[in-house]
């Protein structure tokens, strides 16, 4: 039994009303079959790039003319085929035959789809379809990505070809030169946001779902990245509204907030009455959004519904980018540093305190 399918099974019985006490959840939770570590599956996912990449240049020089359409085209198709092949015909075989046949699998198909989009996006110069070349390649992507994410079951090649579909988007979008380019980002923020957090509430997922809410949470952690970072300085919000970095922030903002607020509602318990934690909580959030980067609030969020679901790749996901993310708040705060440290030291403290407080009245335990 694996991960979501526990989840699934404590979301039907909280919702029922069986489930009182929290360690029981996390008992459900945690008898799972044994998987792999998170960083070994990231070291494969790794080697296969290198693998496919290595793969690609060699048939380049060999035999493939990248120039030839019809070429790159049954080259993609001889790969897909045969990484299908691998996967279904040495999926059950003794333990060392099937990861050799795994690994050769996700490398023919990750080259095999890399070809497809390569050769997809010289398609443009037949003038098929009105678009350049990058929002072709984001369009072979999404192709690749849709026709085989059941066909080709593999959780490591879901997630990659998801995360790459979602940032090419992301690219096409800042690679547009157009006076809306501003709200064009904006709307794709909060589609992601949305999505995301839809897809990890979703009570009734399977385990398939788990590669493509991944892609989700990274690529919404990398689009507030760049928001806070880098695009902010030069957006046509910043000079038509005249306004200053932090306010500028808060048109991304607000989606976020009212994401986290409706995502604390759907957590609080049915009852009439709100509990005074989801208040405090949902003030918080209020404060949060116009005060803090998008980064923050999207780490905390993917913090928050880690804990509610006990996702712990996403709990250390959300970790890491709240560290970045904070680091990049108060080093780009423009004071003086004696005041960045008290800012720093107020801050602190007041976690300390809300600490103290939820503890003392038994907010971080499940309410009666």
């Amino acid at each position: 039994m694996n991960t979501y399918k526990s989840q699934t099974i404590v979301d039907w019985l909280e919702a029922q009303g069986l489930l009182k006490e929290k360690a029981q959840a996390q008992i459900l939770v945690s008898n799972q079959a044994e998987k792999l570590p998170i960083f070994v599956s990231a070291l494969m996912g790794i080697g296969a790039l290198i693998g496919s990449c290595f793969l690609i240049t060699l048939i380049s020089i060999s035999f493939i003319d990248f120039n030839n359409e019809v070429e790159v085209f049954s080259s993609s198709i001889f790969f897909i085929v045969l990484a299908l092949i691998c996967y279904y015909t040495l999926r059950r075989a003794p333990p060392l035959l099937q990861s050799l046949a795994i690994q050769s699998a996700f490398i023919f198909m990750v080259a095999g789809k890399l070809l497809f989009v390569f050769g997809f996006a010289k398609l443009t110069k037949f003038n098929l379809l009105p678009l350049n070349e990058v929002w072709m390649v984001s369009l072979g992507l999404g192709i690749v990505t849709l026709s085989f994410y059941c066909i080709f079951p593999l959780l490591l090649d879901r997630f990659l070809f998801s995360f790459l579909f979602l940032c090419s988007i992301l690219f096409s979008v800042l690679n547009e030169s157009t006076p809306f380019l501003d709200y064009f980002l904006l709307v794709y923020f909060i589609l992601l946001i949305f999505i995301t957090f839809f897809i990890f509430m979703w009570r009734n997922k399977s385990a398939g779902w788990a590669p493509l809410a991944y892609a989700l949470a990274t690529t919404l952690c990398i689009t507030a990245l760049y928001i806070s970072s880098v695009y902010v300085n030069n957006s046509t919000f910043h000079y038509l509204w005249r306004l200053s970095h932090q306010l500028y922030d808060k048109f991304f903002n607000l989606p976020l907030g009212i994401a986290l607020i409706l995502v604390c509602l759907m957590l609080a318990k049915k009852s009439k009455l709100l509990h005074l934690s989801t208040i405090c909580a949902c003030f918080g959030i209020v404060l949060l959004t116009f005060t803090s980067t998008p980064g923050i609030l999207v780490s905390l969020g993917l913090l928050i519904i880690a804990t509610a679901k006990y996702e712990r790749p996403l709990f250390i996901l959300g970790c890491v980018f709240l560290c970045f993310f904070i680091i990049d708040y108060y080093y780009t705060w423009q004071l003086a540093l004696n005041l960045k440290s008290y800012v720093l030291i107020a801050t602190g403290l007041v976690m300390l305190g809300g600490s103290l407080i939820i503890k003392r009245l038994k907010w971080d335990r499940e309410p009666s």
